[in-house]
């Protein structure tokens, strides 16, 4: 069930912003695998300093869940991450239709100078 709600919340999110899709993408396979890698060799090593070196990344990227997950569940973090991506898309849709908005505000501030005579 768990996979499903997930696939499901990260097509929600795909339709809201095109940008989820390479984001994932880029986490998934390139960020935690070379960070999972990274704190393997630390522990493969045969110096103390590297182990607890490990240790301690370990350690940080446990905090940096627990903190993510704390964010996510209980400051709203799940509404405050669809709110920025409903903003980002307002913004792109904006910047589209920006030229054509200007032409026709320059097309009625022209006859608004010629029915005043300014």
């Amino acid at each position: 069930k768990v996979p499903l709600e997930g696939a499901r919340a990260l097509g929600r999110w795909t339709r809201r912003s095109r940008s989820i899709p390479p984001i994932y993408v880029i986490v998934v396979f390139f960020i935690i695998p070379l960070l999972l890698l990274g704190i393997s060799e630390l522990f493969t090593k045969e110096s103390v300093g590297y182990t607890v070196l490990g240790t301690f990344i370990c350690l940080a990227v446990v905090a940096c869940i627990l903190r993510f997950v704390w964010f996510w569940k209980k400051q709203d973090g799940k509404e405050k991450f669809l709110a920025c991506l409903d903003r980002r898309q307002a913004v792109s849709a904006t910047n589209k239709t920006l030229p054509e908005d200007m032409q026709y505000l320059k097309a009625k501030v022209g006859k608004l100078v010629e029915h005043t005579g300014l």
